[in-house]
C-alpha cells in the first residue's frame, strides 16, 4: 500500500496537518480533559487501575470517533 510514491506523500501530508494544526490543539485538549475526569474518578475511589484498558479503549474507539464526526 505504501510503495506508491504518491500515496506515501499524501501519508505524510494528512499526518502533519493532523499533529501540526488545529486539530492537534483539540486532540490534546480531549486527552488532558480524560485524564482529569480520570484522576477525579481514582481520587473518590470510582477508578482504578485494572480500567486503565478499557479507558484507552473507550478513548481511542469511542471518544475520537465522536470528535471527528
Amino acid at each position: 500500500m505504501m510503495t506508491s510514491q504518491k500515496i506515501r506523500l499524501a501519508s505524510f501530508r494528512v499526518i502533519k496537518v493532523a499533529f501540526f494544526g488545529k486539530l492537534f490543539i483539540s486532540f490534546t485538549c480531549m486527552i488532558i480533559y480524560i485524564v482529569i475526569i480520570v484522576y477525579l474518578l481514582y481520587c473518590i475511589d470510582l477508578w482504578n487501575i485494572s480500567f486503565l484498558k478499557d479507558t484507552i479503549i473507550w478513548t481511542i474507539f469511542l471518544r475520537l470517533q465522536h470528535f471527528l464526526i
